[in-house]
């Protein structure tokens, strides 16, 4: 025993030791009466603090962390060395998270225990949501939220970019480019044979996208290979091997040097991955992939790194910690009843009845040595003892007692109550008489207080700020609701062909618009795995149904356009777009109702003989081997536009030319003329393929060309259009140069919109949106536009 032990020093308060520090001294001291030398040195304990203290009394936990921080900012503006500073708390939660967040932002360099775990990385965060996926249905949206995170990491190949990853998910699904079909035409009516290479163009565009594409589907099922090999496992040991297989194929480690904290968290999971084999001799039974991730997800949640390097920076941590330390300025936090003390709970495992009888420590010995730590926490303080009060708890509501341990600790040589912040933004008075610890504070006290604070940094930012709220609240037009009129020329808007539809977008709502045909920012819509086709799909499905159907009867003869040949193209077209996750009996009923409205337009147009197609799909100003040149349009003020678009179908009519567009429900209230071709300002798509039409036809006259809207899904009154004239012309240049000239002038108000921009008045929240426009659209800037701005039924595209 000498040998083993030798000289022993025994520190320590005999009448504060439990019960369980006093078997362990007796034990050594047992060890001196067999030979060792034991040397007792008594720790007496007053159970007061050394120094008097500064008390602090905060509205919440948030308000403790938020005075702790500029208190320490203060003691470090008055060159206290950051390591001679102790944060100590008596509940980790909230007080580890909140401290290190008011600290960080102050520019504060603290060490302490961190606060995330190991759940809370990236790195984590990301194995346990795919190690939720099911193998054989990998969801592709968890994969991307996961790929999101930027710890995604294919060891074979590159991966493609989070937003591309998006763009891939949310669009149509596309196979290897065909040849082109060979199109009819009638008369001058020929394809554009002087932009050479366009098709090849095309098809590289074409082929790139099935690149991306085919490279995320093959990572998919690499996923779900990945996964499906730790469910198979037989052993934890065998799944200890899955799983590092696994973060080795999908988080591999970079070629550039990664962040300390996620090498610390490669660590973390190596060690932890480690040690499941050791399962085997406890468990027993196959581990499934719920245990796995259950298992994995438990440590993740009790592994926490430490902070920042011992002895440099402010020490953070909880009571224990802060006993025996060697600090000049010591600070307590969360000194209410519930918090230190904590509500006692008795173990249900180990109850304080079966702690008794074997000699463990008891809820009330946990108890004393925890006020004995927080009694030796502030003994550590040799200069200045702060002790904050939390006065509530706005998480939970209600209001604090103060710790009954602060009885044993001599009063406050002072008190200081700290006002809310949201109290203080809101009243124009400072929080504190300490300095600001955040360049966010300097701002505001800088904005909303008087006097010395005006010496802060300058606030433009929340100059800008209050000019954009108030703009917004009182309607006034300006760069925060839509006006870019002073660089307005910077828009390059119409030098390169435009659809019509951009023109109704503009009307629709300016400023998304602007924010999608200037800006190209685009709501992307995520494929969903509905029950039913949508509506969206079912006109797609129609379209598709008719543009095959013409096509097969302009390639053979019309009088091969039969029902029978219509409705094998409707079923042809379902099962191009049929998901796995459609219900059969919905599917069925959307079947015959699609087949039945199809039927109806066949008996309507191709029975009667008023169907005579001598094109589908006509491209024009586009980048298609079909396409011929875009269209030309001098607008009023002698500046020249083209057009750009694809007509659904172009008859050969007795009179002249016949355009169709096709539609689905037909507006109530809609209403097209030759007088007003643009349903005041609304719809420029029939007017321009009237033009394109007149302009490309077999030298006929403009009034020989009749343009018409087809409404599939309302067959009591289904066509909609107008036989083109020069008074049509003069309206849709009138109209045109309007939106031309407000759009290169800058002009983009906030109005909400529906239809295929109705995802941006969603983001934007809509009844904010309905409120500014209500106030935008009487303003003078607008009058000249006010016209284009009626509220019409949003027409089914």
């Amino acid at each position: 025993m000498r040998r083993r032990l030798g000289t022993l020093i025994l520190l320590g308060d005999s009448e504060q030791a439990t019960r369980a520090d006093q078997r362990f001294a007796a034990a050594l001291r047992a060890a001196g009466a067999n030979g060792s030398t034991v040397i007792e040195v008594p720790l007496a304990s007053t159970g007061d603090a050394a120094l008097p203290h500064q008390r602090v009394s905060a509205s919440d936990a948030d308000e403790e962390a938020r005075a702790v921080a500029r208190l320490v900012v203060g003691l470090l503006r008055d060159d206290v060395p950051g390591h001679r500073i102790g944060v100590f708390w008596g509940a980790a939660e909230p007080y580890r998270t909140l401290l290190h967040a008011h600290l960080g932002e102050a520019g504060v360099t603290v060490s302490g225990p961190g606060a995330r775990t190991l759940a809370d990385t990236p790195l984590g965060r990301s194995l346990l949501r795919l190690l939720a996926l099911d193998p054989d249905d990998v969801d592709p949206l968890v994969v991307l939220g996961v790929l999101a995170d930027g710890v995604l990491r294919w060891s074979e190949k590159p991966l493609p970019s989070s937003a591309e990853a998006e763009r891939i998910s949310a669009r149509d699904r596309i196979d290897e480019p065909a040849e082109p079909e060979r199109g009819v035409f009638f008369g001058n009516f020929e394809p554009n044979q002087g932009d050479e290479g366009a098709g090849t163009e095309f098809d590289d565009r074409q082929r790139r996208r099935l690149k991306r594409q085919t490279l995320w589907d093959e990572y998919l099922a690499v996923v779900s290979a990945s996964i499906r090999d730790v469910a198979s496992c037989d052993s934890w040991a065998g799944a200890t091997d899955a799983l590092r297989a696994l973060v080795e194929t999908h988080f591999a480690v970079p070629a550039a040097l990664e962040p300390s904290e996620l090498l610390l968290a490669r660590e973390q999971l190596s060690r932890i991955t480690g040690d499941l084999a050791s399962l085997d001799a406890i468990a027993g039974a196959r581990p499934t992939l719920a245990d796995v991730r259950s298992t994995l997800e438990t440590q993740f949640v009790e592994t926490r790194a430490r902070h920042g390097q011992q002895g440099t920076g402010v020490a953070l941590g909880s009571f224990d910690a802060g006993v025996a330390r060697d600090l000049d300025h010591v600070i307590v936090v969360g000194l209410a009843e519930g918090v230190a003390p904590a509500r006692g709970r008795d173990d249900a495992l180990l109850p304080d009845v079966v702690r008794k009888r074997w000699g463990l420590p008891t809820m009330r010995d946990r108890a004393t040595v925890a006020r004995q730590q927080f009694i030796e926490t502030l003994a550590s303080a040799r200069k200045t003892l702060t002790i904050v009060v939390p006065r509530g708890d706005l998480r939970s509501g209600g209001e604090r007692e103060a710790s009954r341990w602060l009885t044993s600790v001599p009063d406050a040589r002072e008190t200081l109550t700290v006002r809310a912040h949201h109290d203080g933004l809101m009243t124009g008075a400072p929080a504190a008489s300490t300095v600001p610890a955040t360049e966010a504070e300097w701002r505001i006290r800088a904005e909303r207080s008087e006097g010395d604070w005006r010496a802060a940094p300058e606030a433009d930012l929340i100059d800008r700020a209050r000019q954009m709220r108030d703009d917004r609240r009182r309607g006034r037009f300006t760069r925060f609701t839509g006006s870019v009129v002073e660089v307005a020329a910077l828009i390059p808007y119409a030098e390169t062909p435009i659809a019509a539809t951009e023109l109704e977008e503009w009307v629709a709502s300016p400023l998304f618009f602007f924010v999608r045909r200037i800006l190209g920012v685009r709501a992307l819509d995520l494929q969903v795995d509905d029950f039913e086709p949508s509506l969206l799909e079912l006109g797609t499905i129609q379209h598709e149904a008719i543009e095959a159907f013409t096509r097969e009867a302009l390639a053979g003869t019309i009088t091969s356009a039969t029902l029978e040949l219509l409705l094998d193209c409707s079923e042809r077209a379902f099962d191009a777009h049929r998901r796995i996750s459609w219900i059969r009996h919905l599917e069925t009923r959307d079947r015959r109702r699609v087949a039945g409205q199809l039927e109806a337009w066949w008996r309507r147009e191709v029975a009667t003989g008023a169907w005579s197609p001598v094109s589908a799909e006509q491209p024009f100003g586009l980048d298609d081997p079909e396409s011929v040149d875009a269209v030309p349009f001098t607008l009023n003020d002698g500046f020249t536009i083209t057009f750009r678009g694809k007509v659904d179908r172009i008859d050969r009519t007795t009179d002249g030319v016949r355009v169709v567009d096709y539609k689905g429900w037909r507006p109530k209230k809609l209403s097209i003329t030759a007088a007003d071709p643009t349903a005041g300002g609304q719809k420029f798509q029939l007017a321009v393929y009237g033009l394109f039409a007149a302009q490309l036809g077999e030298g006929e006259a403009a009034s020989a060309v009749r343009t018409e809207y087809d409404y599939l899904r309302s067959p009591d009154d289904p066509v909609l259009g107008f036989t083109m004239s020069d008074e049509s012309v003069a309206v849709l240049r009138a109209d045109t140069t309007a939106v031309i000239r407000a759009i290169r002038a800058g002009v983009f108000p906030a109005r909400p919109a529906g239809g295929s921009l109705e995802r941006f008045t969603t983001l934007s929240g809509k009844a904010d949106l309905d409120r500014l426009w209500s106030l935008l659209r009487e303003g003078p800037e607008l009058t000249a536009y006010r016209r284009f701005f009626i509220e019409t039924e949003e027409a089914d595209a």
